[in-house]
């Protein structure tokens, strides 16, 4: 009895001591907010963002994170602003929301172009475009059995009819068409062997496979090899890995850049510019 209530007296401390860190930082974060210091907000932003367990954490990271962009803006530190943007796409509600705000950062701060090439148009799931992109790969290269086991995944099948409508393709009949390419292994006498071995007078003999289907690294007509590539490509944001603008264009990557306002977020986030304090939980015109 004696050690239950000690224990009990342990995590009521640890509680007490959780919840006063708590309120300690946010605390400091108030005082860090500081219109004519739009870093704070930045900072701030994140720690709060990073914190974040519930709607109404999340919703006030966001309002200080859009303050920060709109204080950027107004005292002319717009890579600040154009951080707080970025910051804010992290923990955006929507796809479409968080490429608005890519947008605005790179108006905001046009040095950040290459930034925005990677990530404007990224899918959130990283994990799952790398593994869509490996999987046609493993394909290319003969790795069939490889290629069958990430596409037995239903997030690499996603990717995969995602980038397929973004091409143009019909998802399903993409899908059907790259499992019969997985198969391939059953219809190629090498197995997908590079090389194969044979005893000749008792010595093991290493010779390259002649009998496949198409050389490895290609596929069995142009058509589906430029599918392939158009699909990996665009699983890793290819845009990027191409030189030139008609790479892109052809691989349906080159969607302009939207001309927003950093005003949109008040309404977006629910904040009002001219009260950028924070004082006893709420929003102040003054420090």
């Amino acid at each position: 009895m004696i050690r239950l209530s000690r224990i009990k007296v342990v995590f009521g401390l640890a509680l007490l001591i959780s919840i006063a860190s708590g309120f300690g930082q946010l605390a400091q974060v108030h005082r860090d907010l500081d219109p004519q210091r739009p870093m704070g907000y930045l900072e701030s932003g994140e720690v709060l963002a990073a914190k974040a367990a519930s709607d109404e954490e999340y919703r006030l990271a966001r309002q200080v994170l859009g303050m920060g962009v709109v204080m950027g803006e107004r005292y002319g530190e717009l890579n600040i602003a154009a951080g707080c943007c970025i910051a804010l796409a992290q923990i955006a509600e929507t796809e479409s929301q968080r490429r608005d705000l890519w947008d605005l950062a790179l108006l905001l701060d046009p040095s950040r172009v290459s930034t925005w090439a990677t990530h404007r148009n990224a899918n959130r799931s990283r994990i799952s475009q790398d593994a869509a992109a490996d999987c046609l790969r493993m394909i290319r290269i003969a790795e069939y059995e490889e290629a069958s086991e990430l596409l037995r995944r239903e997030d690499v099948r996603a990717q995969i009819r995602s980038s397929a409508s973004q091409l143009g393709y019909d998802p399903e009949r993409t899908i059907a068409s790259i499992r019969s390419l997985a198969e391939s292994r059953r219809r190629d006498s090498c197995r997908g062997r590079v090389f194969r071995k044979e005893v000749r007078d008792g010595v093991s003999v290493k010779e390259v496979c002649t009998d496949h289907s198409h050389p490895i690294g290609t596929a069995d007509t142009a058509e589906t090899l430029r599918m392939q590539l158009s699909i990996e490509l665009a699983s890793i944001g290819g845009a990027q890995q191409l030189e030139d603008w008609s790479g892109a264009a052809v691989l349906s990557l080159d969607e302009p850049v939207r001309t927003l306002d950093s005003s949109l977020l008040a309404s977006w986030y629910g904040f009002d510019p001219s009260r950028p304090y924070r004082k006893d939980g709420r929003w102040s015109a003054n420090p």
